[in-house]
């Protein structure tokens, strides 16, 4: 038994799919959705090493941060200031080693097991900071950071160039040469 064809029209042959041609159209399509998304508008984000200072939480920009140690054996310096923990040697490099508790205006401290030597770099100065505890790396949209409030309790406004909310607490980006440049004049005798 023979079927017959409901369609008295010939069979047409498939039709001839372009791929190239397709995949050139979708991308187009695609890309020309994304530039007029704002909600897909590329966001700069600063990435920064976080770490805790007494109660609260702070940052660096990571290029600013060479490296993080344990704690190592540190060399008092007599007559120097409160914010002046003395010098370590990291691999032959002296370096001092700032008490960041005391330049930011919270009771001084000895260091526990948690504490770290945060070794940080603003041009050609080099200097070790004590923080309590590394939290890790965060990347903080620039969108997001905020000017510190005019009164934030003890905190030197100078030194903080943004505060931003992440990962659930306020996290203050502190600016690495205010910091060193406070140290500088503890140790001219100037605060």
């Amino acid at each position: 038994m023979e079927q017959k064809s409901l369609s008295s029209e010939p069979a047409k042959p498939a039709p001839e799919f372009d791929a190239p041609a397709i995949i050139a159209r979708m991308r187009e399509d695609y890309w020309s959705g994304v530039a007029a998304s704002p909600d897909l508008a590329v966001v700069e984000k600063v990435a920064c090493v976080t770490f805790e200072v007494g109660p609260a939480c702070y940052a660096l920009p990571v290029e600013r941060v060479r490296e993080v140690l344990r704690v190592p054996w540190i060399s008092k310096l007599p007559r120097s200031p409160d914010a002046l923990l003395g010098v370590v040697n990291v691999r032959g490099q002296v370096l001092p080693v700032l008490d960041l508790r005391a330049l930011l205006g919270h009771p001084s401290r000895p260091p526990d097991r948690n504490a770290r030597l945060l070794v940080a770099r603003s041009g050609e100065v080099e200097a070790g900071l004590m923080v309590e505890r590394i939290r890790g790396i965060a990347e903080i949209p620039r969108q997001d950071l905020r000017d510190p409030p005019a009164l934030s309790g003890s905190l030197p406004r100078e030194l903080i160039a943004g505060q931003a909310s992440h990962e659930g607490s306020l996290v203050a980006l502190l600016k690495l040469e205010a910091v060193l440049e406070r140290c500088r004049a503890a140790l001219r005798g100037g605060g």
